[in-house]
């Protein structure tokens, strides 16, 4: 998954300064360095992108009619491309490709009579589409729960965002990311 814009952050940099007991300023900087990082982390850990944000996929399957994304919640689908056999992204016709149950298990259905277009051999098929909930309601409080003690043990843990050696994730971070874990089906039909 490529991201293609940045998200906003779902914490506030309050939220993370109570949850570390921190009520002054000298560390705000540091604080948001590591809500950013922990975000990333347990977006990724748990297949579930919070913010909304355009991505595009890189799907290697070819003649499939049905395709899980990924990721879920997906919002929409923005675009399918193939490359074609000169080497130039086409874009399947709108109506060709729709999106079903993008909250829970998205996947992209071929609409019934297309056929996939010629393209170069080997070439991948580009889906671009936008991930992530449309409100921030809807943020799992789990997934919200988890970034700020993973936000913590990094804090007290003395760590610098970015750090290669980075603890073991605590049982209580790890439990809430495994709740709501974002399990692929499968990949093509």
């Amino acid at each position: 998954m490529l991201a293609q814009g940045v998200a906003a952050l779902p914490l506030s940099l309050e939220a993370v300064k109570r949850a570390t007991r921190q009520d002054f300023g000298d560390d705000d900087v540091l604080l948001e360095a590591y809500l950013r990082a922990a975000t990333g982390f347990v977006e990724t850990a748990a297949r579930r992108p919070l913010a909304p944000r355009a991505v595009t996929f890189m799907a290697e399957e070819t003649g499939w009619r049905t395709w899980w994304l990924p990721v879920a919640p997906v919002i929409s689908v923005t675009q399918v491309a193939v490359m074609d056999p000169a080497g130039a992204w086409a874009p399947l016709p709108e109506g060709s490709v729709r999106l079903l149950n993008g909250a829970e298990e998205p996947r992209l259905a071929l609409a019934e009579g297309v056929i996939w277009p010629e393209r170069l051999p080997g070439s991948p098929i580009r889906i671009s589409a936008e991930v992530g909930y449309a409100d921030p309601e809807d943020y799992p409080a789990q997934l919200l729960q988890a970034i700020t003690l993973v936000v913590r043990d990094w804090y007290l843990a003395g760590l610098e965002p970015g750090d290669g050696d980075l603890p073991a994730l605590q049982f209580g971070a790890k439990l809430l990311i495994n709740q709501l874990r974002y399990r692929r089906p499968q990949v093509c039909a």
